[in-house]
């Protein structure tokens, strides 16, 4: 189904403002993509989503959280999202935040862990993204099931923000 996008999905939807990157609140939003504009704004992004020409949707494996150093925010709307993607020396590979991550096998679990800044600080935004099958996607998906990555080496922190907001505060 070409409105699916590759996603699990209901029904294609649109809406009129929310916080998206276009900036103006009566702009429409929808559930696309490949549109741009439907892009949550940086500080409603909790699970590092990317909207444009070279995003597509993945099934996302896990529910979304973000850490500050003073603060857990839960997300419990998870199922899908949107993400940039590339079909590069015979891999699929999805892109969070610039951060690459190659697909070695259809349901690979993705393990993110990536800070990002907003308004409020830093915050470490923790989920995963599942791999669907290369052929799905991409023409050539030779090296698929010849390798696996667990991609734990890209796995970022806050570092010891926790004993120096101590020290702020004494």
């Amino acid at each position: 189904v070409t409105l699916a996008d590759f996603c699990p999905y209901v029904q294609e939807f649109s809406w009129r403002g929310g916080g998206g990157g276009g900036g103006d609140e009566d702009e429409q939003r929808g559930t696309r993509c490949d549109n741009k504009f439907n892009a949550p704004d940086r500080d409603n992004n909790y699970a590092i989503e990317a909207f444009g020409s070279q995003s597509k949707c993945f099934k996302q494996g896990d529910k979304w959280e973000q850490k500050s150093c003073t603060m857990i925010k839960q997300w419990t709307r998870y199922g899908s999202g949107c993400y940039d993607y590339e079909c590069k020396a015979g891999l699929l590979n999805i892109i969070v935040r610039d951060v690459t991550f190659s697909c070695h096998n259809q349901n690979q679990k993705i393990p993110v862990e990536l800070v990002m800044s907003s308004s409020s600080g830093s915050w470490l935004h923790t989920g995963s993204v599942v791999c669907p099958a290369c052929r799905d996607i991409c023409s050539d998906c030779s090296r698929e099931g010849r390798a696996l990555d667990n991609h734990y080496d890209k796995r970022e922190n806050l570092g010891d923000c926790l004993r120096e907001q101590e020290n702020e505060d004494d």
